[in-house]
């Protein structure tokens, strides 16, 4: 189950001066688990050290390229329990890279070891966005050749990723309904990253607090004992963001399934009167 990845980015994470180093604090976990944003938050940066080195750091892509990756999605999987007794430090590294769709996106995977055991593994999404000089607003581009010189010939794909968030709200929302609820949210600036629209990192935390509220008012046992049952899987893609201090739903569903794991379906959706799914959350426990 934690076998490495085939397309290995990086080096033993042991001595690999790729890796994002994080000291074992009470803020990194909650009981039994650790938390989904700082799973995220630490892989960005670990991304962000792995780009650094191999293709080109925040600042040269922005001032001299014009260029930024923008998260599209992500996913956590659970691959081993941890806690904060298990290890005095999280290393996160670059496990598999893929260039994809003739330079278009990035779709990586870093890995999260604790002691000897790699006990999450943190999918990033990305796509290129070109801007110019005057702001960070941008269209879709592809990434400049002089960057894509910094992948090897065995990490480029021209195909593009599986989109696997439609699939599994389709296997999830087959279940056994547990309840729903729309819970209303505004966007604050410690939601937001340097273009004032929402970070990728945050949206797990606008879905818990919806999963949790519908625990807590809802009649369901089975949902309010998942308060004390670790996350197995999450996923996110994001198809428009919102911005700093819009006003935003989330439409929030829990379903039990034939196995008896429990999934959440979460979409972000605009204001009363805007309708469109502008992000989707899957979430599914361990029983």
């Amino acid at each position: 189950m934690n076998a490495r990845p085939q397309n290995v980015a990086g080096a033993d994470p042991s001595s690999a001066s790729e890796a994002w180093r994080v000291p074992s604090d009470p803020s990194l976990f909650v009981p039994g688990e650790l938390q989904a944003r700082a799973l995220m938050s630490h892989s960005l940066s670990a991304m962000w050290i792995w780009l650094g080195r191999n293709v080109a750091p925040l600042r040269t892509m922005v001032h001299e390229y014009h260029q930024n990756w923008v998260i599209v999605g992500s996913r956590i999987e659970r691959l081993d329990p941890v806690s904060e007794a298990d290890a005095d430090e999280l290393v996160f590294w670059v496990s598999r890279v893929q260039l994809r769709r003739a330079g278009s996106m990035l779709d990586l995977d870093v890995d999260v070891v604790a002691g000897a055991r790699t006990v999450a593994r943190v999918g990033i999404l990305s796509i290129v966005v070109q801007f110019d000089d005057q702001s960070m607003a941008g269209a879709p581009g592809t990434l400049h050749g002089a960057l894509q010189r910094g992948f090897a010939a065995h990490q480029l794909d021209p195909a593009p990723p599986t989109r696997r968030v439609p699939q599994l709200v389709a296997e999830i929302e087959r279940g056994r309904p547990l309840g729903a609820l729309e819970h209303g949210f505004r966007i604050h600036r410690h939601h937001c990253e340097v273009a004032d629209m929402w970070c990728f990192v945050e949206v797990p935390t606008l879905a818990a607090e919806a999963r949790e509220t519908l625990a807590m008012d809802g009649d369901s046992k089975e949902l309010r004992r998942l308060l004390t049952r670790p996350l197995a899987l999450l996923e996110l893609e994001l198809r428009r963001p919102f911005y700093v201090l819009d006003r935003g739903r989330v439409r929030t569903a829990g379903f039990a399934g034939d196995d008896g794991r429990i999934g959440f379906v979460h979409r972000f959706i605009g204001p009363v009167g805007d309708e469109a799914v502008r992000g989707v959350v899957v979430e599914k426990f361990l029983t």
